[in-house]
C-alpha cells in the first residue's frame, strides 16, 4: 500500500513538473501540486476523525490505500473499545460509590467528591 501512495505522490509531482515546463515557473506548479495532495490528505484525515468521534451515528468512510487500511484496522478493533453510553460512562467515573473530579467534566456537575446518588439526583 505504501508503494501505491508514494507512486501517487510522485505522479502528482511529475504532473506539476510537466505543467511548470509547459506553462510557467516550475517551482510554482510543483508547489501547487504538493499543496493539492496535502489538502486531499487533510480532507481524508478529517473524514476519519469525524467518523471516530461520531462512530455510533455515521458509517465509516469508504477509503482506499493506506487510509482504508487504517479504517479497516479500527473497525476490527472496535468491539474491544465500545463507544461509551451515559450509563457506562457514569460507571467508569465512579470509584467506590463516590464521584471523582473527572465527574465534573463528564457529568457537568460541581458535586465532585459527593456520593454518586447525590450528584446524579
Amino acid at each position: 500500500m505504501w508503494t501505491f501512495a508514494l507512486a501517487r505522490l510522485a505522479g502528482i509531482l511529475v504532473l506539476g513538473l510537466c505543467l511548470g515546463l509547459l506553462i510557467g515557473p516550475i517551482w510554482l506548479w510543483v508547489l501547487l501540486a504538493a499543496c493539492l495532495y496535502l489538502g486531499w490528505q487533510l480532507v481524508t484525515l478529517y473524514r476519519i476523525d469525524r467518523w471516530l468521534r461520531l462512530r455510533s451515528q455515521i458509517d465509516p468512510p469508504d477509503l482506499s490505500g493506506v487510509w482504508g487500511d487504517i479504517v479497516a484496522l479500527v473497525k476490527a478493533l472496535a468491539p474491544y473499545f465500545p463507544v461509551p453510553t451515559n450509563a457506562s460512562l457514569t460507571d467508569f467515573i465512579v470509584y467506590n460509590g463516590w464521584a471523582s473530579h473527572s465527574a465534573e467534566r463528564y457529568l457537568s456537575t460541581r458535586e465532585a467528591g459527593q456520593a454518586v446518588a447525590t450528584a446524579l439526583a
